[in-house]
Order: structure tokens, then C-alpha cells, then sequence
């Protein structure tokens, strides 16, 4: 399947260059000469896309849990994350093309999908999201936790933010407002904790809005009628992807996803974690001289570790779990927790005295 993209990017690039290649004379001549001297569509930094829609769906039907409900679903999220990423990059070096995974918005395509499915295969009813009955039924996009689980916002933050290494053309994490206005402190305190502690390179606040069309005033939530005047002449308004719309025009999967969005309440409790057993993780990679120098030491001293290969699809997806940014890295974690750990300079014997 993933071939297929890439031979579609290929294809496509090859067309598009053939068309450059004819010069200003040709149908995308003003495509080949800038203000700068340099064309407009430069083919040596052309990037392609490929992206994903219903991980937390497969999962299900892999584990039996969604993505939030159990972190072994969450791992093998990752993993199947993982494992798209590296063959991905297998074939973009096969291709000689630079390609990126993407939260793709899939607003009509998360409905589509769903019905095909439901046409397809008697399963599907036990999975996909929304009222089977009246159609309004939709696949969870991209790596998103489902639109109702009910976790805090800073375990939906981490949860996902988990998955943005691996997605190189952007992703995003909606944080559901509904008519609520947190205070500044609370966001503060939001912002702060997720810029320190998480992978996520970019939340996105969204309240909801109702426009009266006769007093022209706007006012928070979704309303029936004008809470000023009355009016019902009115339209209401909030995100359905990466911007604002009025949600009469949009799909029937968007309209079943709004009605499972579960508003933020910012002030709320962390979701609550079981207690396991400590362990070591030893993360490394093949050709790191680093990781060799500490391998070796380790082999002498006759230290044995856990190994996690970040080069292989499940311990990328272990790295990405644990937010790993540097190798070695050893790691003392309690399932979800890290403990401690120590990557780049500092002792690694001595660390390894002290949480053993």
C-alpha cells in the first residue's frame, strides 16, 4: 500500500517536472522564474505527503482497547506509527523523494471510509464512531485519541504528543474549550507544563461560537437562539480541523465527531496511573559510536540491559513513548512513569550505582 503512494508521488513528480523542464514557454511557465531569478516550484525541495486516519479504530480491533484506555494500545499505536515512518523513508530513499507523514484532516475521507467499511464488512459496526443508523458515522483522524474518551487535558496532550517525531508535515492537538474561559494563570500553567514535559509542537485552543444575524453579536457555546435578543436567526461556528467554520456546512462525520467532543475543563485531575515494576532501558542505535563506547563498557563490566534498537519499528515506537531526544540514553521507567535517566555527557556507571 505504501508503495502505491509512493509510486503515485513519482508519477505525479516526474509529470510535473517534464512540464517545468519545457521553460517559460511552456503551461507552468510562470511557475519557473521569481522576482529572486529563482523559480517560484523549485523541483530540488519538492516534499510529498502520506497520511493516516482510524489509528485509534485499528488499534481497537488489534488490542480490544482504544488508544487511551490501556498504555500496551497506546505502545502499539506507536508501533504501528513506526513502522509506516520507517517504510516510508525506505522508499522515499528508493524514489529519491523527500515524503513526510501527516495528520491528515480527512473531512470528507473519514466518512467515506466508514461507510465503505460498513458496506464491506459485517464487523465494522463494533468499531467505527457515530449513529450507524442515520449515516452520520466517521473514522477517528490521523493518531488522535478518541473525540470522547475521558481523559484530562494534559494526559491527551502527553498521549499524543508521543506520535510528533514521527509526523514530520505537522501535527496538531486540539484542546476543546466548548464556552469555557479558563483563566490566564490556568493557561499559563498549561502552556508551561506542556512545553517542558511533552513531545507536542502545537495545540490549538478552540472555543465554540453562536453569530446572531439580527443583533450581530457573537457569544460563546452553541446555542439555539441569541441569548441577547432572542433571535434564532443565528449560525454557530467552531474548528472542524485546522480553522474555524459554521457547522451547517460541514459533513456528516464532522457533525457526529462534534457531538463526541468532550469540552476541556482545564482545572480538572490527572488521569490516574497504575503503580508497576521499575525497569532499565538501554536505547541506542547501530553505527552510534557512542552507544558502542557505553555497550562495551557494559559487556566488561558485566552490566546486562534491557536493549531497545531505536532503529527497529518497536523501539522507535519505545523511544517515542518515553520521549527518548538523545542516544545512549538509559532510562529507569515504572510502565507510563520515567524515573530517571541520563543521556549525552555525564556517568553512566554511576547512574546505573545509584538506580539500580
Amino acid at each position: 500500500l505504501v508503495n502505491i503512494c509512493m509510486r503515485g508521488h513519482k508519477i505525479k513528480y516526474d509529470y510535473i517536472c517534464n512540464l517545468l523542464d519545457k521553460g517559460e514557454n511552456g503551461c507552468l511557465g510562470f511557475l519557473t522564474k521569481g522576482f529572486d531569478g529563482k523559480p517560484y516550484l523549485r523541483k530540488d525541495e519538492a516534499k510529498f505527503l502520506i497520511g493516516m486516519i482510524g489509528l485509534n479504530e485499528l488499534v481497537k480491533i488489534i488490542t480490544g482497547f482504544e488508544l487511551h484506555e490501556k498504555e500496551e494500545a497506546l505502545i502499539k499505536g506507536l508501533e504501528i506509527i513506526s513502522y509506516l515512518y520507517l517504510t516510508i523513508n525506505t522508499y522515499a530513499k528508493y524514489y529519491n523523494l523527500q515524503v513526510m507523514l501527516e495528520e491528515t484532516p480527512a473531512e470528507g475521507l473519514s466518512l467515506r471510509a466508514a461507510l465503505l467499511d460498513l458496506k464491506q464488512f459485517e464487523e465494522a459496526k463494533n468499531y467505527v464512531r457515530g449513529n450507524i443508523e442515520t449515516g452520520e458515522v466517521y473514522y477517528t483522524n490521523s493518531i488522535h485519541l478518541a473525540y470522547n474518551a475521558n481523559v484530562d487535558i494534559l494526559t491527551r496532550i502527553e498521549k499524543q504528543s508521543k506520535f510528533a517525531p514521527m509526523i514530520k508535515a505537522g501535527a496538531i492537538i486540539h484542546n476543546w474549550f466548548g464556552e469555557s474561559e479558563p483563566n490566564w494563570q490556568s493557561l499559563k500553567k498549561l502552556y508551561k507544563t506542556t512545553l517542558e514535559n511533552t513531545n507536542a509542537v502545537q495545540t490549538a485552543d478552540s472555543p465554540d461560537f453562536t453569530v446572531c444575524k439580527d443583533c450581530h453579536k457573537t457569544f460563546k457555546g452553541l446555542k439555539d437562539k441569541c441569548i441577547y435578543c432572542g433571535s434564532e436567526n443565528i449560525y454557530n461556528t467552531t474548528r472542524i480541523t485546522g480553522y474555524f467554520s459554521q457547522i451547517s456546512g460541514w459533513t456528516k462525520s464532522k457533525l457526529a465527531e462534534l457531538r463526541d467532543r468532550i469540552r476541556v475543563d482545564i482545572s480538572g485531575n490527572r488521569t490516574s496511573i497504575g503503580i508497576g515494576s521499575d525497569k532499565i532501558l538501554f536505547f541506542s542505535k547501530p553505527n552510534c559510536p557512542k552507544c558502542d563506547d557505553l555497550k562495551r563498557i557494559l559487556k566488561e563490566k558485566n552490566i546486562e540491559l534491557e536493549q531497545v534498537d531505536t532503529e527497529t519499528y518497536q523501539g522507535l515506537a519505545l523511544s517515542c513513548y518515553y520521549n527518548v531526544d538523545e542516544l545512549p540514553c538509559l532510562m529507569k521507567v515504572n510502565e507510563s512513569q520515567v524515573i530517571s535517566k541520563i543521556s549525552g555527557v555525564g556517568s553512566y556507571l554511576k547512574w546505573l550505582k545509584d538506580n539500580r
